[in-house]
């Protein structure tokens, strides 16, 4: 009764928790389908797949099939309509297949593989949002057996990639796959009505290997790829390409990100620099006009030594003692901000190897504790380091929102840490995990204020973005796993 009196007065009342975003919670909903949920309109999407027939790999590809389930959902997450693909057949794979919204459109990106064929296809077609039928079904990449790498890749480690990215006014997408035993990209530009506008299959030479870290496509239909973490290739729609490896200085990147503008000719580059005794010494930003393919000068900013310290003296428990933290190198992702901008996020983690018996035999697992955060807010090429205290946890996912130059986090942290203030020694010894949004203004000043989720409530699934103010946060309630949604507003 005291949780549909707090749902209730949650509803009816949105809960001010601070001047820069409001939350409310709906009334639980009787749902038990997937979390990763896709917003059209009024309606919901998702799919299922048969992954009883995602195998481990076979010798003979075409074997690895699975059967596509689409379902429809209302805004109350009633089942409207599924729809089994092909009837229900296994004719899918080898690979999963990705449902994607572009343009408010519907598209299902999958894999095709004839009998007794290896040559991997990908198809991709547009989902008629009321029947859940395929419409017109294109063929944007194709990729023979050689240059596919799964033969070679049968005995020892096979990665593959396949990006889908869309441009920043979302007029134009780019479909990418990579594997890391080529040297090949194959790839297809196309517009939201599916008219395609380039298809290739390119080699990038003076390499064995690949290994894809980012994939971009600007307004124009400009592809960019980062491979091997240093070098750029840039192939432009209507012809030319280039290759530029990046060492700043004469340092090493780590990680290289990209994003195009929004408004202008130019791609923003932003990196991360590593020196022999440290992979995270400094940040990089620089520009590339498109149209000349000149980069603007190098703007190089030193990760200050005391973030570094801050983040490294945290405690984690184990086995209810405080250990010491030894963080493990920072892994930065790129959060996109107006106009293309490049900020950088980091996870401070420690990984450590815990030995395991089941009574017969003695094993060992590793396990990953999640401390503070690390946030690089960049700014006509000046970076701010702004730490953010958070008590390590075995769970440290968050959501990241930008929204005119400002940044909000939402995440969990322990309840007495996150009263604390800002620069106080990170608290360790658990008492309850709440929910936090962090508050980042256009100056790099950080606030926080806790975010009320309903008792035994657990935020889960992928956020989906209703417009650039407004978000949605699938969660679950209680034993029977119930489902709710937050509503977080952005002021």
């Amino acid at each position: 009764m005291r949780l549909l009196i707090l749902l209730f007065l949650l509803l009816l009342n949105q809960a001010v928790f601070s001047q820069h975003f409001t939350a409310s919670v709906s009334e639980k909903m009787d749902y038990k389908g997937h979390l990763e949920l896709i917003k059209v309109g009024d309606y919901f999407y998702s799919m299922s797949v048969d992954e009883n027939s995602q195998m481990a790999f076979t010798a003979k590809l075409y074997k690895a099939r699975h059967s596509i389930k689409l379902l429809k959902y209302d805004k109350d997450l009633k089942l409207v309509k599924e729809n089994k693909l092909a009837d229900g057949k296994k004719e899918f794979g080898p690979f999963y297949s990705e449902l994607k919204e572009f343009n408010g459109r519907l598209h299902l990106f999958y894999y095709k593989v004839a009998d007794g064929d290896e040559d991997l296809k990908i198809f991709q077609t547009e989902i008629d949002q009321n029947t859940l039928n395929m419409m017109d079904q294109k063929k944007i990449i194709e990729v023979e057996q050689k240059n596919f790498g799964f033969g070679k890749a049968m005995f020892g480690t096979f990665n593959y990639k396949l990006f889908i990215k869309f441009s920043p006014d979302k007029s134009k997408a780019v479909a990418l796959w990579s594997s890391d035993q080529i040297n090949r990209i194959s790839y297809c530009i196309f517009k939201s009505t599916m008219n395609v506008l380039k298809m290739a299959n390119n080699e990038i030479a003076g390499i064995e290997k690949l290994q894809a870290n980012e994939v971009c496509i600007d307004n124009s239909g400009n592809l960019f790829f980062v491979y091997n973490k240093s070098n750029l290739y840039v192939n432009k729609l209507n012809g030319g390409e280039k290759k530029i490896t990046f060492k700043p200085g004469g340092s090493e990147v780590h990680q290289l990100f990209i994003s195009p503008s929004s408004r202008n000719d130019q791609l923003y580059i932003t990196g991360v620099l590593s020196e022999t005794d440290d992979k995270t010494k400094a940040v990089f930003s620089q520009t590339l006009n498109i149209s000349s393919l000149i980069l603007s000068e190098v703007q190089r900013t030193l990760i200050p030594q005391d973030i570094k310290d801050k983040l490294s003296e945290q405690l984690y428990i184990y086995l209810d003692k405080p250990k010491k933290f030894y963080m493990d190198p920072l892994e930065f992702r790129s959060v996109i901000g107006e106009d293309g901008q490049i900020d950088l996020f980091a996870y401070s983690t420690k990984t450590i190897t815990i030995s395991t018996y089941n009574g017969k035999t003695h094993g060992y697992r590793t396990q990953v504790y999640w401390g503070s955060y690390l946030y690089v807010q960049i700014k006509s090429g000046k970076a701010v380091f702004i730490r953010i205290p958070r008590a390590s946890h075995t769970f440290g996912g968050c959501t990241i929102v930008k929204n005119n130059n400002k940044t909000y986090i939402f995440y969990s942290d322990d309840e007495k840490n996150a009263n604390s203030d800002l620069y106080a020694k990170v608290y360790e010894k658990k008492v309850k995990m709440i929910y936090m949004g962090a508050y980042i203004d256009e100056e790099g000043r950080l606030s926080r204020e806790t975010i009320n989720v309903p008792t035994d409530g657990e935020l889960r699934g992928d956020v989906i973005t209703e417009s650039p103010t407004s978000f949605l946060f699938p969660g679950v309630v209680g034993k029977k796993n119930n489902f709710f949604w937050m509503k977080l507003t952005l002021q």
